[in-house]
């Protein structure tokens, strides 16, 4: 007995190398955005010095948004091309995604609706190769959007949108501004983008417009933010005019910033609720993402099995972290009744007879749980099937490119 010898089985020998990896990644990447020699970096004394480092001179460009050189992106074939209902001549999207992120879900259901023509890459969860390039920001989504005629030319610009409400307002405003009758029809996204990367809000009355709504769900701001991101850039309008219009932009506003600071803060604990309901759902991600095909199967393997474990304690930190219930999942009925609520009985969506941006919003981030348990639960002890379904009705046709 004395002389037996652990032999750790080989989940253990996974899970081992995916912490040590998760290290090293982390270290590395603290250094390499640190702008300070691997000397400097080491030294306790510079650890915390103010250092920054400007990785290109345009005017705009910050974490959020960059421009970028074709030469700098790797050949990634698309995972998957959505072909799209509208056609916007010398516009390319590529979507760097997961496929059940959050936040990625609602890029894709706002080019979706919009019938917007695009390229998919799935990221690996795991090692993010796919996403090496960006070096200010290593989340998903990333939209990378090129309006130049020669796009496979090494000398073309890309602008990186890396936060997706900056994409949908930006991409929305964009799409406005092409109306034959808009004086801002010559203008490209990249214009568009400056003026979401500015500190100065349109109008204080804006934001004040936002406080008319009632909410049992407050949420702190980060102060990193791009503070517009949630405005479109209605350039044809003076400031006055505006805010005569606003009161109806604002709600949509509220709605997508609640769903920022709440209804996603809601969805891990639910879907990884229990260890069993965490490897279900990793199951589904790895099926309706294509993991098989997209990835070696060793690395399926470590994403579905480490992933899984990890969600699940990430789930119970995140359950504390925003005082959900002990039942997390009243939680989640809680949250989608008072969005149906305020819609009431006499809409069939936030925006009328079709989705408005609160309603893509919404759809978005609960269309990336919907092959999960918790999705389940939630049509069955709540109404929000006919809403839910409606919009993704409208969105599969491409409604709002008519």
């Amino acid at each position: 007995m004395g002389n037996s010898k652990f032999r750790p089985s080989l989940f253990t020998i996974f899970f081992g190398s995916f912490v040590i990896f998760c290290v090293i990644d982390l270290i590395y990447e603290r250094y390499r955005r640190s702008g300070l020699t691997l000397l400097q970096f080491l030294s306790p004394f510079n650890r915390n010095s103010k250092t920054v480092t400007i990785e290109n001179s345009d005017e705009f460009s910050n974490k959020y948004v960059s421009i970028l050189k074709r030469s700098a992106l790797p050949t990634i074939e698309p995972t998957k091309t959505i072909k799209g209902a509208l056609t916007i001549p010398n516009l390319k999207l590529t979507l760097f995604q997961y496929q059940n992120c959050p936040f990625c879900s609602k890029v894709r259901v706002f080019l979706d609706y919009y019938g917007l023509p695009y390229d998919i890459i799935e990221v690996n969860p795991v090692m993010r190769q796919q996403i090496k390039f960006s070096k200010k920001y290593r989340k998903v989504p990333i939209l990378l959007v090129s309006e130049h005629e020669n796009f496979q030319q090494s000398s073309s610009e890309l602008d990186q949108n890396s936060k997706e409400e900056t994409s949908v307002s930006a991409m929305y405003s964009y799409l406005l501004s092409k109306n034959p009758k808009s004086k801002h029809n010559n203008l490209s996204l990249k214009d568009l983008l400056s003026w979401y990367t500015s500190s100065q809000v349109i109008s204080s009355q804006l934001e004040k417009n936002e406080q008319s709504f009632e909410t049992n769900y407050p949420a702190n701001e980060r102060n990193d933010e791009l503070i517009n991101r949630y405005f479109l850039m209605i350039g044809d309008l003076d400031e006055k005019k505006y805010e005569e219009i606003d009161p109806i932009l604002a709600r949509d506003r509220y709605w997508r910033k609640w769903v920022d600071n709440h209804l996603v803060h809601i969805l891990s604990p639910n879907i990884y609720r229990t260890m069993e309901e965490s490897f279900n759902s990793f199951r589904y991600f790895s099926t309706v993402s294509d993991w098989e095909r997209i990835f070696p199967s060793w690395q399926v393997s470590i994403i579905v099995n480490v992933g899984a474990t990890v969600m699940y304690f990430v789930g119970k930190r995140l359950k504390k972290k925003h005082n959900l219930k002990d039942d997390v999942r009243q939680s989640l009925y809680d949250s989608c009744n008072y969005w149906l609520k305020s819609i009431g009985p006499n809409r069939k969506f936030m925006g009328g007879n079709f989705p408005s941006l609160a309603d893509l919003t919404v759809y978005g981030v609960l269309k990336s749980i919907e092959g999960c348990e918790a999705f389940k639960d939630l049509c069955n002890q709540t109404k929000i099937s006919s809403w839910y379904f409606a919009v993704k009705t409208m969105v599969a046709e491409n409604q709002g490119s008519s």
